[in-house]
């Protein structure tokens, strides 16, 4: 039998309130998700100045985990209750948002998790043929995972439109509130399907051996912060063990912890999904806080242009986007030149010149069409020449003035020299 000073979640004819500090928890998970995903769309339009099909994801995504947790808030009484469905009016909605916040989980984490792996595939270059076949194929199974909830739910809670045409009479399933096989099966295909997901790209980025290690460990802590998500999965576990428990009148109970650790999980994937682009909007806002965040470029090697204008010159002109630090060393055919700047060249994806870079800290956007990059190029190798045929005539000027003074000088130790023989006596 049941201690009469255990919680209940139907007592005396009413359902009791919603636990207060469960909703204040969701709320708090909620909004720190809401802000990422904020911060992450106004860092694409601000520095890129366009959207993608990740973006649209990860926003329907956090709608869903947005109605998942009203609904998760509103069903977030703890305590004893029948699982084989309501059994007064009053009880209908409590199995009506136990319902639909299972549906909205399945439906946010697919989202959530379709707009890491096509950010995936709209960043990394084609050549890393091996991550973008595991994209893909992970992009398969959060497909199938959420196609297995979805058809778990529709075939446990096959009479749940009962309760939403009011036909309390009619619906007696015990399997839509005690679905064992969804429970289970959400939390371990979670934990695999977020461990293959944030881990993918790391021996990628850590084999970037153009840029520092500094750089790398800031990179995989970027792209991997994700995984402890699967922690919040594997924890799951021995709750949802307790609350399968059946006491003496055959009731189960009803706990909060399972439906935190989802909170958790899902709003974890959302901000681990918008750091990418975030780190942009930070480096323009606050370009001191990065340190090993920043890119490669700038921190491989020293900047012409940047070492230009300390000396209070001009820079150079660039081609594409990028200064020609040596334009005139290859210019001349000094050797190794070329092969010292091929050596360093990092990834297209690592290029802050570029607006497709998750490095992008500049607001703009590179020529779209060939013919505007064509044109780019033509005129950036034209302002290139320019200025070689300007360095060439300083060099000439120069090379006139030493000659110049080299002459006069030799003239004035000719005429001193003459000067003192025609003084000596004879």
């Amino acid at each position: 039998m049941l201690h009469p000073q255990e919680p209940q979640v139907f007592k005396n004819g009413h359902l009791t309130p919603p636990t207060k500090w469960v909703i204040a928890i969701q709320s708090i998970l909620v909004a720190l998700a809401t802000c990422f995903v904020c911060w992450r769309m106004y860092a694409r339009i601000s520095l890129k100045k366009r959207i993608a099909a990740d973006d649209i994801f990860i926003v329907l995504g956090l709608g869903l985990a947005i109605g998942r947790a009203v609904a998760a808030s509103l069903s977030s009484q703890i305590g004893w209750a029948s699982r084989m469905g309501p059994q007064e009016q009053y009880q209908v909605a409590f199995y009506q948002r136990y319902f639909e916040r299972r549906l909205w989980y399945a439906l946010s984490a697919m989202f959530t998790r379709l707009g890491v792996l096509t950010y995936y595939l709209r960043l990394f270059p084609t050549a890393l043929r091996g991550l973008r076949i595991g994209s893909w194929v992970l992009i398969i199974g959060t497909f199938m995972q959420c196609l297995q909830l979805v058809l778990t739910l529709a075939i446990l809670c096959s009479d749940i439109d009962d309760l939403y045409r009011g036909a309390l009479n009619e619906y007696h399933n015990p399997r839509c509130s005690n679905a064992r096989e969804f429970t289970y099966s959400g939390a371990l295909v979670d934990a695999v399907l977020d461990a293959l997901i944030y881990a993918l790209p790391i021996p990628y980025i850590w084999g970037l051996r153009q840029i520092r290690l500094g750089q790398r460990v800031g990179l995989a802590i970027i792209f991997g912060i994700g995984l402890i998500a699967c922690v919040f999965a594997l924890l799951q576990i021995p709750f949802i063990i307790a609350n399968y428990r059946t006491d003496a009148e055959g009731q189960q109970w009803f706990g909060s912890e399972v439906s935190l650790f989802i909170a958790i999980e899902l709003a974890l994937g959302l901000v681990a999904s918008s750091l990418p682009d975030l780190r942009g909007l930070i480096a323009r806002s606050w370009p001191n806080m990065m340190g090993p965040f920043r890119h490669a470029v700038e921190s491989s090697e020293p900047s012409v242009e940047s070492n230009r204008r300390s000396a209070g010159q001009n820079a150079p002109p660039t081609i594409g986007g990028h200064v020609q630090a040596n334009v005139e060393e290859r210019r001349r055919g000094i050797p190794g030149a070329a092969a010292m700047a091929s050596r360093r060249k990092v990834p297209d994806w690592l290029r802050s010149t570029l607006a497709s870079s998750v490095m992008r800290d500049t607001v703009g956007r590179s020529p779209q069409t060939t013919a505007e990059v064509a044109s780019q190029v033509r005129i950036d190798v034209e302002g290139a020449g320019d200025h070689i045929d300007l360095e060439e005539g300083r060099q000439k000027r120069s090379k006139e003035r030493v000659t110049a003074i080299s002459e006069a000088a030799v003239n004035r130790i000719s005429l001193s020299s003459s000067s003192s023989s025609s003084q000596k006596p004879k």
